[in-house]
């Protein structure tokens, strides 16, 4: 019995400093994976979070660089609608320094500079009848404005048509009861009609009857016809008149 448990002893003092050789060595190698990791490691982490973090800023940078925000479309003033000249001057306002282009029927006319104040102002050469005329603002960088409200301005370069029915140029007239005439006729395309400088009514159909009254002796009377872009019609009566 004492010779067994002198064995058991010496076994269990063999296995102890086994145990305390693996836990020094486990403890050395732990160590050193840990100082690995300080001296390799943290560097290579340093380095990776800056890369990410730079590649993070560099998509946001080309993220906010590619959102161009476009400038406002330009304001036209064209104050008439309807005109008897070719030659239409259009005044507007837009982003300053920017540029305008106007376009005429669809088709791009004119290119212009908007002053520091945020206006321009540009000359264009209208067609006969109905033109249509919208701009777009180009910014600095290039960015292109939706376009403006379209203004719709008619060209009419024909003067109304003036018919007088009666009475005949050079028509004599005599006594009290003749002093006042009726100028009888009919206008086509015609929004006013003045008999020596007074508004005169006109129908639908664009027939009219105005009274004058005569003086003695020679009478010049003048009927004209004016239409909605200017054009004027004119024609000139004289009439004598005896008591």
């Amino acid at each position: 019995m004492p010779r067994t448990r002198r064995y058991t002893t010496r076994l269990s003092r063999r296995q102890r400093m086994h145990n305390l050789r693996a836990a020094i060595a486990i403890s050395l190698v732990t160590s050193l994976i840990l100082g690995a990791m300080v001296y390799w490691g943290l560097p290579l982490f340093i380095k990776f979070t800056n890369w990410w973090l730079d590649r993070q800023f560099a998509q946001q940078s080309e993220a906010e660089t590619s959102l161009v925000i476009p400038p406002p479309p330009p304001r036209l003033i064209v104050p008439q609608r309807t005109v008897n000249q070719a030659n239409l001057t259009v005044n507007g306002f837009s982003e300053p320094n920017a540029t305008v282009v106007i376009y005429l029927n669809q088709t791009p006319m004119e290119q212009v500079l908007v002053d520091d104040k945020g206006q321009f102002t540009v000359n264009l050469t209208l067609e006969e009848g109905t033109n249509q005329i919208y701009a777009i603002t180009l910014d600095d960088q290039n960015a292109q404005s939706d376009p403006s409200n379209p203004v719709v301005v008619v060209y009419d370069s024909q003067a109304p048509e003036l018919t007088i029915e009666s009475p005949a140029d050079g028509s004599e007239f005599f006594g009290k009861k003749q002093q006042t005439v009726e100028i009888k006729g009919q206008v086509v395309d015609a929004s006013r009609l003045l008999i020596n400088n007074r508004m005169t009514v006109l129908g639908t159909d664009g027939r009219f009857v105005s009274q004058v009254k005569l003086s003695q002796g020679e009478n010049n009377i003048e009927i004209k016809a004016i239409d909605q872009a200017g054009n004027e019609t004119a024609v000139k009566l004289k009439l004598f008149y005896f008591p």
